[in-house]
């Protein structure tokens, strides 16, 4: 349909369609492309703290353990 109109209309109605469909486009590439940057940059901060967790949860797994056996055998 864009080619018969364009023939009768010149070369505007060309430049307008692509003007029209190429913006959308590149708009959500920026989008997608600045969302991808910023999912890199939490994903980096929640790997540090999930070390930091584990640390925590292996100290609080060992001194439970300590506390059980205390408990078992009484040398408190």
């Amino acid at each position: 349909m864009l080619i018969p109109l364009s023939i009768q209309s010149g070369i505007h109605l060309p430049i307008i369609f692509s003007i029209g469909t190429g913006l959308p486009t590149i708009f959500f590439a920026f989008i997608i492309a600045y969302s991808l940057q910023k999912i890199g940059h939490y994903f980096k901060t929640i790997s540090q703290i999930e070390k930091i967790m584990r640390i925590l949860t292996g100290i609080t797994f060992i001194l439970t353990g300590i506390y059980y056996i205390n408990i078992y055998f009484k040398w408190i």
